[in-house]
């Protein structure tokens, strides 16, 4: 494959990891866009096995093409650590060419795997959010801190690598709200008064039927896991970053926060809108098996679809910035079908909310 522009440009050899919705709609389109600028190669794209079929046809007629496949069996993908049977093919890619870098956009279960292996040989990474996403992790408070735990054992083997980790958190990268920060930093480096209420809302506008909180593999609850993993993450990320701006003035840089929490799962939905409600919306009764006491009770340790935050950064016992943040998956849609649309990421009846309110 050739990408000559007039003049040679040096190789950049990329692996992706991951086919998902998303990759499709942001980081393939633009590895073909700029892989003639650049020289970008792909000699390996990984996936799931189940998606061997779903892969081949996205990539049918595509300008960039892998040099090869690889599909990592799914009973492997949820592990610390590769499964063996994927490091020859990465072992013989390794000694064969520079390995440039590679984007890891599998199912979050599966994160840890490829960074700590990118890490211990050297190798750069642009990664999805969230950085790990152990199962239950809604739930379970030691699942919880296995996701601080994951971030300091990759942490620590940064300082012997020579990788570059980078998390995808695009609202740093949005010119409205690089706008709003440049301002705030002005605002507060010049009159000393720190940034005291945030309001934070963001709603996905999503309608899941019962189905697929129970089967749905993009952006999942069944792993006990939801929107603070999936969107969420970047609101609580841009809450910090904005927030950043207080450590400017140090006698009044918050030093701990006060944090309550309230969320809304499909243990709630499914109570919400019931078995009768689908049945009287959608003239069906093909729900009815999501209503069962087995499958109700299941549902109570599936991850949140809305989350709410009231918090306070405080500087000893003082509040400096109190602060509202309000996601929800569950909102208003305007899906009126009962069968998912064949684009679930950005369509499907989806309508975005997106409010930040600062004093």
């Amino acid at each position: 494959m050739g990408f000559a522009t007039g003049g040679h440009v040096p190789e950049k050899n990329l692996i992706l990891a991951g086919l998902g919705p998303h990759a499709r709609r942001i980081y393939y389109p633009l590895l073909e866009k700029y892989a003639a600028r650049y020289g970008l190669r792909l000699p390996l794209l990984i996936d799931v096995r189940s998606q061997e079929a779903s892969v081949r046809r996205y990539l049918e007629g595509r300008s960039l093409q892998p040099e090869s496949l690889y599909f990592v069996e799914d009973s492997d993908r949820q592990q610390n650590f590769l499964p063996l049977s994927i490091l020859p093919t990465l072992n013989n890619l390794m000694h064969s060419r520079k390995l440039d870098g590679i984007i890891v956009s599998t199912e979050p279960q599966a994160h840890k795997a490829y960074v700590l292996w990118a890490i211990q040989n050297s190798i750069d990474v642009l990664l999805d959010k969230p950085v790990t996403a152990p199962p239950r992790v809604s739930n379970d408070v030691r699942a919880a801190r296995q996701v601080y735990e994951d971030y300091q054992e990759m942490e620590a083997l940064l300082r012997e690598s020579h990788s570059n980790v980078i998390i995808q958190a695009q609202r740093r990268g949005h010119n409205g709200y690089l706008c709003i920060k440049e301002y705030l930093t002005e605002f507060v480096r010049q009159f000393g008064i720190p940034l005291s209420y945030v309001d934070l809302y963001h709603a996905d506008g999503m309608w899941a039927m019962p189905d697929e909180l129970f089967e749905r593999e993009n952006h999942p609850y069944k792993y006990g896991y939801g929107k603070l993993m999936h969107s969420g993450y970047h609101f609580i990320d841009l809450f910090a970053w904005l927030t950043e701006v207080n450590g400017l003035i140090s006698r009044k840089e918050p030093d701990s926060i006060d944090i309550t929490v309230r969320r809304f799962t499909p243990y709630d939905f499914l109570h919400q809108v019931d078995s009768a409600d689908y049945q009287r919306l959608f003239k069906t009764d093909r729900f009815a098996p999501f209503f069962t006491p087995e499958k109700l009770e299941a549902a109570r340790s599936f991850g949140e679809q809305d989350v709410y935050i009231l918090c306070q950064l405080k500087r000893g016992d003082l509040v400096v910035t109190t602060a509202s943040i309000n996601l929800q998956q569950n909102s208003f849609s305007r899906r009126s079908w009962e069968q998912p649309a064949p684009d679930t990421y950005k369509g499907n009846g989806r309508v975005r909310h997106e409010r930040v309110n600062l004093q």
